[in-house]
């Protein structure tokens, strides 16, 4: 593995290169130090997600700091974990209305026809 993408600086570098005027080179290096910038920002945000990890990586001796790690282990680790639960709980809840409200629908129109039958799966199961 390696740490950065060899080929993409080496597109880079050719831009720069192949620039043949210094308003063609100001063009180039304005646009790739953009994109490096860019590629700064995403690392810099990774680690600062990561970041509060390392520091559970060292076990605690004394029971005080004990109780401590076991907070920051909750806060950090289980509670974002535990986020997309509430979130696909929501939508699971607003999915069944919705459903709800199609067979609604689908029922009402149905019976707009004559002898019109729709038949409805069941959704959900």
């Amino acid at each position: 593995m390696t740490i950065v993408n060899v080929e993409y600086i080496a597109a880079l570098t050719q831009q720069i290169e192949s620039a043949d005027s210094c308003a063609a080179l100001q063009q180039a290096a304005a646009e790739v130090l953009a994109a490096m910038q860019a590629q700064t920002d995403v690392i810099s945000a990774q680690l600062e997600v990561f970041a509060p990890y390392i520091e559970l990586l060292t076990a605690p001796t004394d029971p005080e700091s004990v109780v401590e790690w076991i907070f920051k282990l909750i806060e950090t680790v289980i509670r974002p974990m535990t986020v997309p639960f509430y979130t696909y709980q929501a939508q699971m809840t607003a999915q069944i209305a919705a459903v709800a409200a199609l067979v609604a629908a689908i029922t009402e129109k149905a019976a707009s026809f004559p002898s019109c039958a729709v038949q409805v799966p069941v959704v959900g199961e």
